[in-house]
């Protein structure tokens, strides 16, 4: 009950935020102006869309915030330097889509094997809407390297996501031990391909979770994966 109510502080919160926002938009006297901001314009729409988000967990009793495992997968010795580049920019990834979405995020660890060239890091993200817009993103992400002719390298890096409990922990260690257990627990791991990304001959992304395909391969790993539904 009260990570409810804690949640429900954080969206009356927001709710104020974007209230601010829109106020800012009609200007004194609320009259309508010839000209708006662009940038207001679009922090307003984003508090909207995470208030969406924040209001669909809430009523379907889903997890608030977020532990995140990004994992690559064992591949021949030509491509670990393009597969440790992969992972590397799949991270960035998710830590500048929670920048951007003004959340908390925590790299709680990251390591790797040697013996097996597997590379894994966990992340704990923490902001309305969190889980629900990073649900989806479990599963496999491939990137596409051209070789000759038509056909592709592939390099897959898996993605796992799981639910914070509510309740909560009391140091960094705790919080690993705590996600470790989760991800370890959850026997939901998806094979289903959720992005392909393409940099060469021309940049392409397409998302078979959220149905869209863009050109826009840098602004997708820029942390804006969830904005072209």
């Amino acid at each position: 009950m009260l990570g409810a109510a804690e949640y429900m502080d954080r969206i009356e919160a927001a709710l104020n935020t974007a209230g601010s926002l829109l106020n800012r938009l009609k200007g004194p006297g609320n009259k309508a102006k010839q000209i708006y901001s662009r940038k207001v314009i679009t922090r307003l729409a984003e508090q909207l869309y995470l208030l969406s988000e924040a209001n669909q967990s809430l009523h379907q009793n889903l997890p608030k915030d977020a532990y995140l495992m990004i994992e690559s997968g064992a591949g021949p010795p030509q491509q670990s330097e393009a597969g440790d580049q992969f992972i590397k920019q799949v991270q960035q990834m998710y830590r500048q889509w929670a920048h951007k979405r003004r959340m908390r995020q925590d790299l709680l660890k990251s390591f790797e094997s040697s013996d097996l060239g597997v590379r894994s890091s966990i992340l704990a993200v923490s902001g309305l809407g969190a889980y629900s817009i990073l649900q989806p993103e479990s599963g496999l992400h491939v990137l596409e390297i051209p070789k000759r002719g038509s056909a592709y390298d592939r390099i897959t890096v898996r993605v796992k996501v799981v639910g914070q409990p509510e309740a909560p922990t009391t140091s960094v260690e705790n919080q690993l031990h705590q996600a470790l257990n989760l991800l370890a627990a959850d026997e939901t791991a998806k094979t289903t391909v959720v992005r392909r990304y393409r940099r060469e001959p021309s940049p392409l992304v397409r998302d078979a979770v959220r149905n869209y395909r863009t050109g826009l391969f840098d602004r997708v790993l820029g942390g804006d994966f969830d904005l072209f539904e």
